[in-house]
């Protein structure tokens, strides 16, 4: 097809903002901003164990009731995000509890997607339960030992690559993805593993996929159905109930996979060991960090942001399935903004209170100015909550800063090489 004159000048002004973009970025223009130098003299928040949501390892032992049911719900799973693994069933290996769940060995048959990296050295799901054993005897008495109770196990995933071959391993990165899995990631990840890092990738929890979607946007969920909610202030208490519930799994999960992983792989050292999350990874990385952060050295936040219930209010892909209405009616934005008061109140692993668990440790931002997905606005305001760290800043949207993570992997892996110990720690 030929375009004439005036249609190929058309085209050319269109298209000539994002061609700019593309190759200032390509040529390094992003602007890097060192962090604040008494961001890591401030006092380093503590969370007391009644914060933590309750789970039950004791509840998922062989054969009971609800490891039949999880069976019936996961045991031909061939989905994990969005990619698609294997066509017949997968098999899990129990390797006993850790921490507060449990963690199995995947084996997945005949991976057909080309255009993913398989060749991770093992393949881990971790799992929890929302269920206590006396609740669970309960409901065994009740409706026998066939009982459905699927939907109160967690699951997540979790792969583990090696350093690249003939790289003597240095540390640990665990990697925390968005929603769409870790494709646009992985050339990044193989230049950590080119310079000695081993990596674990962990994928958004089973649960923040499926049922509770106000998570991503799939449809409205009613906060509080069944129960009466009276003021502004108990919506937000449930809203951060919820919330810090689903935060909380990535680091029970993250917990229990390091420890399966010291486990089977002893010659992998831990540390030192670094935190990265793309998008909802980013977002959720403080709570790790208020779980684990002993256990990491720095930290890499890509795309992230504070308050999510503004994040998902927000985002162009749509409100989150959040919606308040006072009395039949669409809440002013004057109670929209009490219910966003409250819930931060109420909520201890909102990246908006949850950075404090950051502080004690170097952190890189990169930041993209023009995301509409998680407002750049909110990535603002948790630069700021984080005490302004070291950041990079590109003229970019949120798919924009994805897609060109392989020209930032570099400057990611210097990084590191820079505020992380070049050999392992003792005792990581």
């Amino acid at each position: 097809m030929m375009l004439r004159g005036r249609h190929r000048g058309l085209l050319a002004s269109r298209l000539a903002p994002y061609l700019a973009i593309l190759l200032s970025v390509s040529a390094g223009c992003g602007s890097f901003r060192p962090a604040d130098p008494s961001r890591l003299n401030s006092s380093v928040a503590t969370y007391a164990d009644e914060v933590w949501p309750p789970r039950y390892a004791e509840t998922l032992v062989p054969d009971n009731a609800e490891v039949r049911s999880m069976r019936r719900t996961f045991g031909n799973l061939t989905r994990d995000g969005f990619e698609f693994f294997g066509r017949g069933p997968v098999r899990a290996n129990d390797l006993g509890a850790f921490g507060v769940g449990r963690v199995a060995r995947v084996e997945v048959p005949n991976p057909p997607l080309p255009g993913i990296n398989h060749d991770w050295a093992a393949m881990y799901w971790a799992v929890t339960s929302t269920l206590a054993p006396e609740d669970l005897a309960d409901l065994v008495s009740e409706q026998g030992p066939d009982v459905h109770v699927g939907t109160t196990t967690r699951l997540t995933v979790g792969r583990l690559f090696k350093p690249a071959r003939g790289v003597r391993a240095r540390g640990l990165v665990v990697h925390q993805t968005g929603i769409t899995g870790y494709k646009v990631e992985q050339t990044m990840l193989r230049n950590l593993r080119r310079r000695g890092w081993a990596v674990l990738v962990i994928t958004p929890p089973a649960n923040i996929m499926d049922r509770e979607e106000i998570l991503v946007g799939r449809r409205v969920l009613a906060i509080g159905e069944g129960e009466e909610i009276t003021t502004i202030d108990e919506a937000g208490r449930v809203l951060a109930a919820l919330v810090d519930d689903r935060f909380a799994e990535w680091g029970y999960a993250c917990e229990a996979l390091l420890m399966a992983i010291e486990q089977e792989y002893p010659e992998i050292p831990q540390r030192p060991g670094v935190l990265i999350g793309l998008s909802l990874g980013a977002i959720v990385l403080p709570a790790t960090a208020a779980r684990l952060g002993d256990r990491f050295d720095a930290a890499v936040l890509i795309a992230g942001g504070s308050n999510f219930l503004e994040i998902v209010r927000s985002s162009s892909l749509g409100r989150g399935g959040v919606r308040l209405t006072v009395d039949g009616r669409t809440a002013t934005p004057e109670e929209w903004g009490a219910l966003v008061e409250a819930y931060l109140e109420h909520s201890h692993l909102d990246p908006h209170n949850a950075a404090h668990a950051l502080r004690s440790m170097p952190v890189l931002m990169l930041h993209a100015t023009m995301d509409r997905i998680v407002d750049a606005g909110r990535g603002e305001e948790l630069f700021e909550r984080l005490g302004r760290p070291d950041r990079l800043v590109y003229p970019l949207g949120h798919l924009g800063i994805s897609w060109l993570l392989p020209m930032f992997g570099p400057r990611i892996a210097d990084w590191l090489d820079l505020h992380t110990p070049s050999d392992p720690v003792d005792g990581g």
